[in-house]
């Protein structure tokens, strides 16, 4: 078992970092990201901090989650320092496209848009948009939602799932975008 957890990591190790930088253009040379970042020495994380349980502070305020460890673990085996940045989610794609981190592991969707863009390792987490309601609330299928305010968070492929259903969107009485999930739940709640 360890033997092929070591071969998973290795390979999510060399998609990862290629899958995390910009496409290069016809005229740029061609680079080996992870040769550049062993080089380098360090491997920096641009991260959410607030995405339970993939990334999130713990009771010592340190970052910690899935993502995270993942992530240290990866940058071990490589051989390289690991730094994890929390950044403002909506300045995702600048700082990656400015080079102020080295990739985004997190929620990052994969969409037509953004394969045009960037590079991307294989999914190592199969997750959907969904909604969600209160247990004790009356909406019990997506009809029920008809006139009702929903909120969802900003810069997320979220708002890309409500507009691929028109006639759900349009039976909506209001959206209403937040900065973070747990805003948007804390007022769910």
């Amino acid at each position: 078992m360890k033997k092929i957890s070591f071969i998973l990591i290795s390979i999510f190790c060399i998609f990862s970092f290629a899958a995390c930088n910009k496409k290069k253009t016809e005229t740029s040379a061609p680079v080996n990201a992870v040769e550049a970042l062993k080089a380098r020495g360090e491997f920096v994380l641009g991260h959410d901090g607030n995405f339970p349980p993939l990334a999130f502070i713990n009771e010592n305020k340190e970052l910690t989650g899935f993502d995270i460890e993942l992530a240290q673990e990866v940058a071990k085996r490589l051989g390289v320092k690991f730094r994890a940045v929390v950044i403002d989610w909506d300045d995702k794609e600048e700082v990656l496209n400015n080079g102020t981190v080295d990739c985004i592991w997190d929620g990052f969707s994969i969409t037509d848009k953004r394969k045009n863009q960037y590079e991307f390792s294989f999914p190592y987490l199969a997750n959907e948009q969904v909604i969600l309601v209160r247990s004790s609330g009356t909406v019990k299928t997506i009809n029920d939602l008809s006139g009702r305010v929903v909120g969802y968070r900003s810069t997320s492929s979220s708002r890309d799932a409500i507009e691929k259903n028109p006639s759900f969107m349009n039976a909506l009485g209001d959206m209403i975008a937040y900065k973070d999930n747990k805003s948007v739940l804390a007022d769910l709640k």
